[in-house]
């Protein structure tokens, strides 16, 4: 499922059946209140005025997000700087120009991360720089940041499950998973193997084998973070901080080549 909010799902697809809406974006589930200004880079996408997903500045005029979140109508502006989502503070910028991932099927209502071999990965192109400090990217070369255990923190605006924190940004450590373990978790389903399939070649995952800590609905296209560099984006799961069932993430590292091909 991915983890972005009902009016973000509401823009991209017309109609969502129950299976489909398992996959969608979700909030920051057993973290705590995050400082913006700690995080300078994190950004959030809006249609309308209201939040849809996350995303990070990597560069002053480009925000690396997931490809569920830009495809369709997707954003129409992001907006930096803002602690909650009804704040003020701030400075937004138009959305431009947007590329995903070529091999994204935006015609089906699944979010991408759900069907093989597809990342789920987005630039969006904006029509100022933003003066905030970017955030670099993770690379193959940062396979420590990935490694079984290793902590990252995962941020966003999402639901916190059942609590008013979501209008805040929220942050919360969870540890990197093996490929094999989720794998393990998402085999896909017997009725449909390209549903909830875990795909080595373009995602990572994290989280606790008793649950508890996770991303959820709202936190879609937010980063990942480790070692001071965006590892992952939020992509989707199976419910939010289930136990055994992993955040997944589009691994930036895996698909660096093409990211910066379009930065």
């Amino acid at each position: 499922m991915a983890r972005a909010t009902a009016l973000a799902c509401a823009l991209l697809i017309p109609a969502v059946t129950a299976t489909e809406a398992l996959a969608g974006p979700k909030p920051i589930v057993g973290g705590e209140k995050a400082d913006i200004k700690q995080y300078p880079w994190i950004v959030q996408l809006t249609s309308g005025g209201y939040q849809t997903c996350g995303g990070t500045l990597v560069k002053p005029n480009k925000v690396l997000t997931a490809a569920h979140c830009a495809a369709g109508r997707g954003p129409d502006a992001v907006v930096a700087g803002r602690q909650d989502l009804d704040g003020t503070d701030g400075v937004t910028a138009k959305v431009i120009g947007k590329w995903f991932n070529p091999n994204y099927y935006a015609g089906d209502p699944r979010p991408s991360a759900l069907l093989p071999d597809n990342n789920d990965v987005a630039i969006l192109t904006l029509d100022k720089d933003l003066p905030f400090q970017t955030l670099p990217i993770a690379g193959p070369e940062d396979t420590a940041l990935y490694a079984d255990g290793a902590v990252a923190r995962v941020l966003g605006w999402g639901n916190t499950r059942g609590t008013s924190d979501g209008n805040t940004l929220n942050q919360v450590d969870v540890p990197m998973v093996t490929d094999q373990a989720c794998a393990k978790s998402y085999p896909g389903k017997p009725s449909n193997p390209t549903l909830l399939r875990f795909n080595d070649k373009t995602m990572s995952c994290a989280g606790l084998t008793e649950g508890g800590k996770d991303s959820c609905q709202g936190d879609s296209g937010g980063p990942l973070i480790a070692g001071g560099k965006l590892i992952g984006i939020v992509s989707w799961g199976e419910g939010c901080a289930e136990p055994d069932l992993w955040g997944v993430y589009a691994s930036v590292a895996k698909s660096r080549a093409m990211i910066d091909a379009h930065l």
